[in-house]
């Protein structure tokens, strides 16, 4: 629950040192669609790899999961792993309120492959948070 997410951000706080840097992946709960998947696979050494993952909301209060699960195919059988992570549900003006007392704050755009501002609609983002 928020109390908990603050606990934790009051921790990361204690952790690093001035200028110190707290970086994490969120999504706002405003904005996930539960029907989104992202697929991946890869082959190794004829085998299929499959990862899925996708997050689910309810729809109300703060709670909402990241649902994943990793396929093995070959010509022989047919694996699956399957786990679901409670996490804290927030839009992205909660989280910034709830780490505005201990950082600055600065979003990113979720990309690999280059660093970018935050587009202010994406409900996808990289929170890089420097220690006051």
């Amino acid at each position: 629950d928020i109390s908990q997410l603050q606990q934790c951000i009051q921790s990361a706080y204690q952790a690093l040192n001035p200028g110190g840097i707290f970086v994490f992946n969120a999504v706002d709960k405003d904005t996930i669609c539960n029907n989104s998947t992202v697929r991946h696979s890869k082959i190794v050494n004829d085998n299929n790899f499959v990862f899925e993952s996708a997050w689910h909301y309810p729809g109300y209060g703060d709670n909402q999961s990241l649902n994943l699960s990793i396929t093995k195919i070959n010509a022989d059988t047919t694996q699956q792993w399957r786990d679901q992570h409670p996490m804290v549900a927030t839009s992205f003006a909660q989280l910034q309120q709830l780490l505005l007392p201990w950082f600055e704050v600065n979003m990113l755009e979720h990309d690999y492959g280059k660093i970018l501002p935050w587009d202010c609609k994406s409900g996808n983002a990289l929170f890089v948070c420097v220690k006051r």
